[in-house]
């Protein structure tokens, strides 16, 4: 809805950055991510270092992910159950892209999602 758009935009705080203009646990979040993956992953000096262009796509993603999550929140808080499943139905279509699942499977996850 509009009002949780709204919202979302008037809800940014600043955070310390770092010199490169990314928040500065943005490795560590990117290892943590990664380790969600596969638990055995190690940053192993230089060789593993995230470039730029990498944070700023993982940071661009996060940030929608978790708008959207925090409107998921607020709308199962203020009864918005409509606007909620078009946000888990969102959040799912992201999920099965980024995994590259088929249509037909994701249409089946979707649906046990959603009822």
């Amino acid at each position: 809805s509009q009002e949780m758009q709204s919202r979302r935009q008037s809800t940014g705080t600043q955070r310390s950055q770092t010199s490169d203009g990314h928040p500065g646990n943005t490795e560590i979040l990117m290892e943590s991510l990664i380790k969600l993956a596969d638990p055995d992953f190690k940053l192993s000096g230089e060789s593993n270092v995230f470039a730029d262009v990498d944070k700023n796509l993982v940071l661009s993603l996060l940030r929608s992910v978790g708008a959207v999550c925090n409107d998921v929140l607020k709308g199962n808080d203020e009864g918005e159950v409509r606007e909620v499943k078009v946000l888990r139905r969102r959040l799912d279509e992201a999920r099965r892209v980024l995994e590259g699942e088929d249509e037909e499977e994701g249409k089946k996850i979707n649906d046990n999602l959603l009822s």
